[in-house]
């Protein structure tokens, strides 16, 4: 009796098995490996959990901060313009990476500081060092 539920166990799990799709993604780093699994995951598996949500958050935060931060640095070293306001691209500058974006108006600082006409000058050169290119999407959306 054990013999033939422990070989019905094992019938259903293969079948189970049999009916799962395994695809094995590759790709250099930052070329979308993970988000393409996130968007799987978003649209077709179960909802993220509050833990997931608030860690992608931090992860979404951080590569803001950290490209804006990048933009506005580096506007002087390629270009021979500067920031017009030039408040917002201090306190960016001066937040940690980490900061959250809606504390002290950091938020509408980052918006004033991607709308700025060197910020965007500076994207168009974007060619000349890292940034991840989703990021615009983000800023575009605000």
């Amino acid at each position: 009796m054990a013999e033939k539920q422990l070989k019905r166990t094992l019938e259903d799990q293969q079948a189970s098995e049999a009916k799962k799709v395994k695809l094995l993604i590759l790709g250099a780093g930052e070329s979308g490996k993970s988000t393409f699994f996130k968007q799987m995951k978003l649209l077709y598996g179960a909802p993220f959990t509050s833990e997931e949500a608030e860690y992608m958050r931090g992860v979404i935060h951080e590569n803001v901060m950290d490209t804006v931060q990048e933009l506005a640095g580096n506007v002087t070293n390629f270009l021979d313009i500067d920031v017009q306001n030039l408040d917002a691209k201090a306190a960016v500058l001066e937040a940690a990476s980490d900061d959250d974006l809606a504390a002290d108006g950091l938020g509408d600082m980052v918006k004033e500081l991607w709308e700025d006409p060197a910020v965007q000058a500076m994207w168009q050169q974007r060619y000349a060092f890292t940034i991840f290119l989703i990021l615009r999407d983000l800023f575009s959306a605000s």
